[in-house]
């Protein structure tokens, strides 16, 4: 009798702890999900002020390239934050790992403040070139990816036991290298060719637990 009111307590505890996960997780969704809202918003607007001032503005494959890469960054995050809840909902749910969720869309949202400025546009023949505006931007921009890179491998290691040999792990290490680097060096041509590491180290980044979990359902148990 006492063993089966014992294990009865212990269902309810587990399924007390069940429902205050999923609260806290659906509020930690909806906030992140406000942070991105406005980062993805801000960035849309300044791609169509751009646009409508096309004429007084000149455009830099650099700066284009790294806002492509903050646009798909925070879309995959955010579809990859509900796989993340499945994870997560039998599980305690600390202070740490609440805030470690948060800063992610909070750097993000920085940076995309970085490069999506409320810009004047000259008059006349004048432009306002893009590339010089990642310049002056570069180091802080890079500082908030660093942050990015570090957040993620304790994330991924703590909640994930992903390891320092995963394909996700190593792609973050060498990001946070090259971006260090990037803090170091300033140089446009530096600039230039960290744009397009990056942009094709986020492509790996997200296609390969993807296509990773499109193989292991063909591959034998």
């Amino acid at each position: 009798m006492l063993l089966a009111q014992t294990s009865s307590e212990s269902g309810i505890d587990i399924l007390d702890i069940a429902s205050k996960n999923s609260e806290r997780l659906d509020f930690l969704i909806v906030l992140i999900g406000v942070i991105l809202g406005l980062s993805i918003g801000r960035l849309v607007n300044f791609i169509g002020d751009f646009l409508y001032n096309r004429n007084n503005g000149k455009a830099s494959l650099t700066h284009g390239l790294f806002l492509t890469s903050l646009f798909l960054f925070q879309v995959f995050y955010w579809w990859d934050i509900w796989e993340l809840k499945i994870q997560l909902k039998d599980e305690e749910i600390s202070f740490w790992i609440f805030i470690r969720m948060l800063l992610i869309p909070l750097c993000l949202y920085c940076a995309t403040a970085l490069l999506c400025p409320k810009l004047i546009y000259p008059k006349g023949d004048e432009k306002l070139s893009m590339g010089d505006l990642f310049d002056e931007q570069a180091r802080p921009f890079y500082i908030f990816w660093v942050l990015l890179c570090v957040i993620g491998i304790s994330q991924g290691m703590d909640l994930r036991e992903e390891r320092l040999t995963d394909p996700e792990v190593m792609v973050r290490i060498i990001a946070g290298v090259i971006f260090l680097i990037g803090i170091i060096v300033k140089k446009s041509a530096f600039n230039s060719v960290l744009a397009f590491v990056m942009f094709l180290l986020l492509i790996v980044y997200i296609t390969v637990p993807i296509w990773g979990g499109y193989v292991s359902q063909w591959l034998p148990a």
